[in-house]
């Protein structure tokens, strides 16, 4: 099993399997459910951005550790039992997006942050609405199994059947749900050639 820094552990991973450690860390998070194609899934990312962006620099200003923003982790679940996940309808995924930020962050910063976002020119209400969903929150130390995908999100599915054979042939057993880290941008980056970082959470 690896170990290193959640951001090593994020943006790492190789097309072979393998099992990593990641502590315990602070993040901006923003939850909702539905298709990642619609609208609120996209203002999501845009807000979460608006916000990590801004925290980056209010903390620059008053001297406080600095950070590097991204990349971006999605975490995605669906209730009742664990079914192929692009067997779901996609309404229906559960999703939390989510930016890894310095654990000294206080609630009020990311408050401030949040607040100072929403004053800058040419914020709409509904990007104002979206960005109080915006929250401070831990995530809990893990085993993950890990890969790394290259292609269309949509045929993760032989990416993942890739780590679960290796999951079973090394007697690790998966919780519900998975994780996405984006490191390429869907907007620049042919389909055929984006990067996802791919993890699940182990039972220890």
């Amino acid at each position: 099993m690896k170990s290193g820094s959640v951001r090593d552990a994020f943006t790492h991973a190789h097309r072979t399997p393998d099992v990593v450690a990641l502590d315990t860390r602070t993040t901006l998070s923003i939850a909702g459910v539905g298709d990642p194609n619609a609208e609120d899934f996209q203002r999501a990312i845009g807000t979460l951005f608006s916000v990590a962006f801004t925290l980056k620099f209010q903390r620059r200003a008053q001297r406080l550790s600095d950070f590097v923003v991204g990349p971006l982790d999605g975490e995605w679940t669906i209730e009742g039992p664990e079914r192929p996940f692009l067997q779901i309808p996609r309404g229906d995924w559960h999703w939390a997006l989510r930016l890894t930020i310095p654990d000294d962050v206080t609630d009020d910063q990311v408050t401030e942050a949040m607040r100072t976002a929403s004053r800058r020119r040419g914020a709409t209400p509904e990007g104002t609405k979206m960005m109080a969903r915006v929250r401070r929150e831990i995530v809990p130390a893990g085993r993950f199994g890990r890969v790394l995908h290259v292609g269309p999100y949509t045929e993760e599915e032989r990416s993942f059947a890739t780590l679960e054979k290796y999951l079973l042939e090394h007697g690790d057993v998966r919780l519900n749900g998975h994780l996405e880290v984006y490191l390429s941008d869907p907007q620049r980056t042919a389909p055929d050639k984006l990067k996802t970082t791919l993890l699940v959470r182990l039972i220890d």
